[in-house]
């Protein structure tokens, strides 16, 4: 009775309460309205309220998040859930388990023409000293798979989406840094993986090391000296930084700092000297948060505009994202920065850019790119 009375106690009473991450909170109780009540809505709204929108209830998740993940390695058993436990005390994604698994055929028309619209588009705008820098980046599980659990794995006898990227990237010529390659062949050369356990982003070194590549084609696009990053140069710090503890956020547990670890940071940052101020445009995942911030630590780009997804907007990496309509974006734009940035995950090449390659191509009246006859 008393645990039942704790919504109504709430209204009177400033009970304790703990912030879930990823999960809405703020429920109203409703007013009665006989309307409402005969369609039903009152008793649903005042059932949300009275289940979330109470102190006890965010305390049941963190404990039995807390609970399952001490139990059995896992921070759910529901197999929906956006993250999960995995070996060695790192958390994953369950959203990269099936490119992980090939439980799909590979999209190959979409992958060829993801790479093609970007050679066109790189042909194009190389006259003009403006880079289009494709960049593959891994994920978590592809690039550690021993720290997913052996009742995850279910490889199926196809070819994944990434070996057929890196067929079409051959065939049609396109310039792209492939960082999932990349940081395979620099891992044995660092005490560490390029993942933190509670983050589901490359941390500050995997960043530098993409960011290096990058370095190295604008400095060639635009005829500068640009000081490599000297991601050799780093110090352990502990706890980790807030980039570093989105995924164990989410987990929601009951004592999340027991999964940190101390975490490597880069310890120096040359900074070139340019011609003029450099403006960079970056379109993609969320992955591109590190490298633009390696960007701007390292004096490479002056300012950047962060196209997330093609869908939002920010510039800097400062502040909250805002709307963006992609009609506002006009060939002049397109042609105002110094450099654009594109990426996708390994685990989908296929939506390279997000839908900017096409639109720029078309925005800049760049012809399409001749379509491969399927082979008989």
């Amino acid at each position: 009775m008393a645990i039942c009375l704790i919504p109504l106690a709430s209204l009177l009473l400033p009970l304790p309460t703990t912030k879930l991450h990823g999960v809405e909170m703020s429920y109203r109780l409703p007013s009665w309205s006989l309307r409402g009540a005969l369609k039903g809505e009152v008793q649903r709204k005042a059932d949300l309220w009275a289940t979330r929108a109470q102190p006890l209830w965010g305390w049941s998740v963190r404990a039995t998040n807390q609970l399952t993940y001490s139990l059995f390695g896992e921070v759910s058993l529901d197999y929906r859930t956006s993250v999960q436990g995995g070996n060695d005390g790192f958390l994953w994604q369950p959203m990269y388990a099936k490119a992980f698994n090939r439980i799909k055929q590979p999209p190959k028309r979409v992958i060829q023409a993801a790479f093609r619209d970007l050679k066109k588009l790189q042909d194009h705008l190389a006259p003009r000293n403006i880079p289009v820098v494709a960049v593959l980046n891994p994920n978590l599980i592809s690039l550690y798979p021993e720290l997913l659990p052996e009742k995850y794995k279910a490889v199926q006898p196809r070819q994944s989406s990434y070996e057929v990227a890196l067929r079409e990237i051959s065939s049609s010529g396109a310039r792209v840094i492939d960082a999932f390659e990349l940081l395979k062949r620099k891992q044995p050369e660092f005490p560490f993986r390029f993942f933190e356990p509670t983050g589901s982003h490359w941390n500050d070194v995997g960043s530098c090391l993409a960011a290096r590549e990058v370095a190295a084609e604008l400095a060639q696009a635009w005829g500068e000296e640009i000081p490599a990053p000297r991601c050799e140069q780093y110090a352990p710090e502990y706890p980790p930084r807030p980039a570093e503890l989105d995924l164990v956020e989410i987990a929601n547990l009951a004592w999340p700092e027991r999964l940190s670890r101390p975490a490597p940071y880069l310890t120096e940052h040359p900074r070139p000297t340019h011609r003029k101020p450099r403006k960079v445009l970056l379109i993609g995942t969320s992955f591109l948060f590190g490298l633009e911030k390696q960007l701007l630590k390292h004096g490479i780009a002056d300012s950047t505009t962060l196209l997330f997804y093609f869908r939002q907007s920010r510039r800097n990496g400062e502040g909250h994202f805002g709307s963006f309509s992609k009609k506002r974006l006009t060939a002049e734009d397109i042609l105002s920065y110094d450099a654009i940035i594109v990426d996708a995950n390994s685990a989908g090449p296929g939506v390279l850019g997000y839908g900017f390659l096409p639109f720029a191509r078309e925005a800049l009246g760049i012809s399409e790119p001749v379509k491969k006859k399927p082979a008989r």
